[in-house]
């Protein structure tokens, strides 16, 4: 392969990759905090309140990963390359708020019976898709 070419494929291989994967990726659970608090290490759980802002935070998501506004990637089994979650699955698909409530776990998707994957595991976004969706006041 002539040097040309060779560096045309490394440019190539660049974009494609930064095309997979979030520059400035976040757990979920980061950007639950940052929605909830404007801040992305803030503990959800400041008090009794929480759940239901949670809820109506993950609902959102939701939605706008559905309209593509923002992308959700996720793994499919555990140690796998985060993948880009489809925004087709998130049209009747949602965000386990069982697994938000258990801070030592990462956050997955609902269950989706017969299908492959049947969960989405360890969910991340992008910070910078969220800054523009919820802008600081």
């Amino acid at each position: 392969m002539s040097k040309d070419a060779e560096t045309a494929r490394l440019v190539l291989v660049g974009k494609l990759a930064s095309y997979d994967t979030p520059d400035d990726d976040a757990s979920l659970r980061q950007g639950l905090s940052y929605i909830l608090h404007r801040d992305w290490n803030r503990p959800l759980w400041e008090s009794d309140a929480a759940l239901p802002r949670i809820g109506e935070a993950l609902e959102t998501v939701r939605k706008l990963a559905a309209r593509e506004r923002i992308i959700i990637w996720g793994q499919t089994a555990n140690y796998t390359v985060h993948q880009q979650v489809p925004p087709h699955f998130w049209v009747e698909r949602g965000i386990d708020l069982l697994s938000v409530t258990e801070a030592d776990q990462p956050i997955r998707s609902d269950k989706n019976h017969g299908l492959t994957p049947p969960r989405w595991n360890d969910l991340k976004i992008n910070r910078a898709q969220f800054e523009r969706e919820w802008p600081k006041a």
